[in-house]
């Protein structure tokens, strides 16, 4: 893939915030090491979705697919595949 996917930006909602998608990650990690045992991987940012600004920010650059429900908004995607793909070609790229 051409594009450096580490340097593509998006609006948070979570953070309230535009960053890049590895700026998002080190925020991510350095709240982790912070909190340790308060950590909340299943909310870090207070919503059980907290990945879906990244998903649609990868949607929106073609770098993976999606479907799309009528008002625009992200409807099916193969979660298995999206870790798979964060893992290979955005975490282990830092």
């Amino acid at each position: 893939m051409q594009t450096n996917l580490l340097n593509l930006t998006f609006y948070s909602d979570d953070l309230g915030e535009t960053m890049t998608i590895k700026a998002f990650f080190i925020r991510l990690l350095s709240d982790f090491w912070q909190q340790k045992e308060g950590f909340s991987s299943k909310r870090p940012y207070g919503n059980s979705y907290w990945e879906r600004d990244v998903l649609a920010c990868l949607v929106e650059n073609k770098a993976f697919s999606a479907t799309f429900d009528e008002d625009g908004n992200i409807d099916e995607y193969d979660s298995e595949a999206f870790d798979a793909f964060v893992l290979k070609e955005i975490i282990q790229k830092m």
